[in-house]
């Protein structure tokens, strides 16, 4: 659907948020095949394969798309969507709670560990270590 279109690294990293390094990758595993070499000596990857790839998300390259082609026929190309919904705050301090008293319940189980270590050295079946 997407195949005329080709993105370079740098569009790429813009519109999938992701590093140059995981589209290095991409390309050597073979992700990418048919990614080309442009007139100014930039690599540029086709829109399909960074869908296939999962770098780039069906529905930002569909607006990729529709943006390449609305320049391209003289159309005016309407503003992006947002790139990502922002995060739910509720969501967010509830997981954050849940994960501090996972680490509360963690510390505890250390603590008690600890005192049961020092009670066997005490006791004198385990020896204090080097």
């Amino acid at each position: 659907m997407f195949s005329e279109i080709y993105l370079t690294r740098s569009e790429v990293m813009a519109e999938a948020g992701c590093c140059y390094d995981t589209i290095r990758r991409a390309e050597k595993a073979g992700k990418l095949p048919n990614t080309r070499v442009a007139s100014n000596s930039h690599k540029e990857m086709r829109l399909d394969d960074l869908v296939a790839a999962n770098l780039i998300e069906t529905i930002t390259a569909a607006g990729i798309y529709e943006a390449r082609t609305a320049t391209s026929a003289g159309r005016p190309v309407p503003a992006p969507a947002a790139r990502r919904a922002e995060p739910d705050l509720g969501n967010l301090l509830r997981d954050l709670a849940v994960a501090n008293e996972r680490i509360d319940g963690l510390t505890e189980m250390l603590l008690r560990a600890d005192r049961e270590i020092d009670f066997l050295r005490g006791v004198g079946l385990i020896a204090e270590a080097k």
